[in-house]
């Protein structure tokens, strides 16, 4: 079996959440990261992108620059891997279900034709769940610029859908997706909130 190695996305400006940091919103007691990290444990390898404190299961790094969009900050978690994994999971922090997403992948198999796996749920890509072979996906990033998105690097990639209900790619992407589901926000913003009403 191919080893794999894990980059995790838990920077940007959390803007549709009101500037919260989507990586410390807690669910069921725990930070959406803290269950990424949990579910990617067969991972050889786990990097963490963003401003991530506490995080003694991963190697955390800097977004460079900052708020450079996901596709440098994919490239600046790719340049951080210091294993010989063969493939490597690119995720998403804010994932309602990441066990569901690993699974999904874990279930497609590593026997795949082409550069690597994405799961697509609706009809829609979900780059950020997505399975790819590091040799092809560093020479996609090769000449990636701020702004450039998932879409256009992953373009160059061929990449096998797998079709997934969409519950298994849920995130949270608003507040009231974090109300919705009972998660907790991060202690300053609740004061914050609290202090502007």
């Amino acid at each position: 079996m191919m080893q794999r190695a894990a980059i995790i996305l838990a920077g940007g400006r959390g803007s549709r959440l009101g500037g919260v940091d989507k990586a410390s919103v807690r669910l069921g007691g725990e930070r959406l990261i803290d269950r990424v990290l949990a579910a990617e444990v067969a991972a050889l390898e786990r990097i963490v992108v963003g401003e991530v404190t506490e995080v003694p299961t991963a190697r955390v790094i800097a977004e460079s620059p900052r708020f450079g969009g996901p596709a440098l900050a994919v490239a600046a978690g790719l340049g951080a891997l210091g294993t010989d994994a063969e493939l490597v999971d690119v995720l998403s922090c804010d994932f309602v279900h990441p066990e569901l997403v690993v699974a999904a992948l874990d279930n497609a198999g590593t026997d795949f034709n082409g550069d690597g796996l994405v799961l697509v749920a609706e009809g829609r890509m979900q780059w950020l769940a997505s399975r790819i072979r590091v040799a092809p996906l560093r020479a996609a990033l090769a000449e990636v610029q701020p702004g450039d998105s998932l879409r256009q690097v992953f373009a160059a990639l061929r990449l096998q859908e797998v079709s997934v209900p969409a519950e298994v790619t849920a995130d949270f992407d608003t507040l009231a997706d974090i109300e919705a589901a009972g998660a907790q926000l991060p202690a300053p913003h609740r004061e914050g909130m609290n202090r502007d009403a």
